[in-house]
């Protein structure tokens, strides 16, 4: 059913973001009774609001622990300072991936930018004032996650390493 997969992928922001699935429960916003009123453009637009603002709700109820996850990265460089968004077959890996494997390996901070830049395409300044923080520690942060995404897709795909672009470019940043 597709309401099912729909507040699936909304459970799925949220945990990533908040990394409780108590709290993730907490955040969901479920648009799905708007939606199925409307049809055409504006269904999408109801839909891409939800992920948009589950994310947001989900960042303001964790909103301590990224600002205080998020000084790490504040002396970060990275020189490709616009990272672009995942790709949909990047998007589609990472949600193939144990959501408990992610929260353990990325920091809460970096976890929430990967969701909010990555999946959910803010920019690097809306991130940055959603949660209140520097850019500097958005950018640091949204790197550090596509590099561990770049690993991991690495991990399950050895072969792939020479032809893998984000990879290649991670790689020139060392």
């Amino acid at each position: 059913m597709v309401l099912d997969a729909e507040h699936y992928y909304l459970y799925w922001i949220a945990l990533l973001i908040t990394g409780d699935p108590v709290l993730a429960n907490k955040c969901l916003l479920d648009a799905n009774g708007l939606s199925t009123m409307s049809g055409g453009v504006f269904h999408d637009w109801v839909r891409r609001w939800a992920h948009s603002e589950t994310a947001r709700v989900a960042a303001k109820t964790v909103h301590g622990l990224l600002v205080a996850s998020s000084q790490q990265y504040v002396a970060h460089a990275c020189e490709h300072a616009n990272h672009a968004m995942l790709s949909e077959n990047e998007v589609e890996f990472l949600r193939l991936l144990n959501p408990q494997r992610v929260i353990t390996d990325l920091d809460p901070f970096s976890r929430a930018i990967l969701i909010m830049r990555g999946v959910q395409g803010f920019s690097i300044s809306d991130c940055a004032l959603s949660i209140e923080v520097p850019r500097r520690s958005v950018i640091g942060a949204y790197c550090r996650a596509l590099r561990w995404v770049a690993e991991e897709a690495h991990r399950f795909t050895p072969s792939a390493s020479s032809g893998n672009p984000l990879l290649e470019i991670l790689d020139g940043e060392e």
